[in-house]
């Protein structure tokens, strides 16, 4: 049981007020996990940088009224996955994609002029390899 580094890239659609579509990418760290019985829980979070083709919903009216441009923003992705032993590569991950240009987050430097922009709470399979 410990921690380990990696990294991590993702592409999805984003649907709501129109559609786009999304990729991020970061530096991450991971709580190996607890066993318990037949499956493993573990916990990670990913930070890095969120670029999307288009701004929709919240993220257009932030732009508005900022002044602002919310297509390439800070990115945060905290989760937590459960693995089962018959498929250990195999995980179950709820996460939240927090995007946001740190408007108001004294110790980041803000990207284009954005405040906290959406979150999407996610749930997906990962195949490790």
């Amino acid at each position: 049981m410990g921690f380990h580094f990696g990294g991590e890239v993702g592409l999805a659609a984003r649907f709501g007020d129109g559609s786009s579509a999304e990729i991020w990418a970061g530096p991450s760290l991971r709580f190996d996990g607890i066993d318990i019985g037949p499956a493993k829980i573990s916990a990670g979070l990913t930070v890095g940088f969120s670029y999307v083709t288009d701004t929709i919903g919240r993220e257009r009216d932030a732009e508005i009224d900022n002044n602002g441009d919310a297509t390439l923003l800070y990115y945060a992705g905290p989760e937590i996955a459960v693995a089962f032993d018959a498929v250990p590569d195999t995980e179950f991950v709820v996460q939240t994609h927090h995007r946001s240009g740190a408007l108001h987050v004294p110790w980041l430097p803000t990207i284009n002029n954005m405040p906290n922009t959406s979150n999407a709470n996610t749930f997906g399979v990962r195949k490790r390899f």
